[in-house]
């Protein structure tokens, strides 16, 4: 069996899957049980994962292959988007 390449799966189009999944789950529960408390929330934990994905992208700059990931992969979390 061949090993996958990084870019094989879902790396392909988006740079954090896992944040993005969470985000999306996040968004099913506010809009199953929608109040200004859940909104606040949602808003804040996505705007947190956003800052956390950009510290980790800094920090994983400092690896050529992580900048020439970034340039083939561009969309953080929505392809075409962000």
């Amino acid at each position: 069996m061949r090993p996958r390449s990084l870019t094989s799966l879902v790396y392909r189009y988006v740079r954090h899957p896992m944040y993005l999944s969470s985000i999306v789950i996040k968004l099913g529960y506010l809009l199953k049980h929608p109040s200004w408390y859940n909104g606040a929330l949602f808003l804040l934990v996505t705007f947190l994962y956003i800052k956390r994905s950009i510290c980790e992208e800094e920090i994983m700059l400092t690896d050529k292959r992580y900048t020439v990931y970034m340039k083939k992969v561009r969309s953080r979390f929505m392809p075409g988007l962000f």
